[in-house]
């Protein structure tokens, strides 16, 4: 099972950057010590702060390798995909032989890369292959 991808609340992001404990009151961010509301313009920045850490975290989570058997596992889960795969590798000399040899597929390998485009994959899909692999 995967692990939960967590980010710091926003009270707390806003508290480190102002160097004041910040709470909620109703739907207002707020200065703990004297109830003051925080601007606007200071949340966006505290908020923007906090999406860009959720958005690395999710990065680093993206697995850079997945053993074959994990590959196939994940293909054969993806429609047509793992039929499409066998089908492509079978008629080129180099990728059968890549294959074959493999006992892990790197994310980044110049063998998946080259062969992704021919059976309709993006680089998100690559990415979500590879994260339905990790947890197989």
């Amino acid at each position: 099972m995967q692990d939960e991808i967590t980010v710091k609340p926003l009270v707390d992001i806003l508290s480190l950057q102002l160097g004041k404990q910040v709470v909620m009151s109703g739907t207002d961010y707020v200065l703990l010590d004297d109830n003051s509301a925080i601007s606007q313009d200071v949340v966006d920045v505290a908020l923007g702060e906090q999406t860009a850490e959720f958005l690395q975290r999710i990065e680093d989570a993206k697995p850079n390798s997945i053993t074959k058997i994990q590959a196939m596992r994940a293909m054969k889960q993806t429609g047509t995909l793992w039929t499409d795969f066998n089908t492509l590798i079978s008629s080129n000399v180099d990728a059968m032989d890549e294959w074959t040899l493999a006992t892990a597929l790197e994310r980044n390998n110049p063998f998946v890369l080259q062969l992704a485009p021919t059976l309709g994959m993006t680089a998100t899909s690559i990415d979500d292959l590879f994260l339905l692999g990790s947890t197989l």
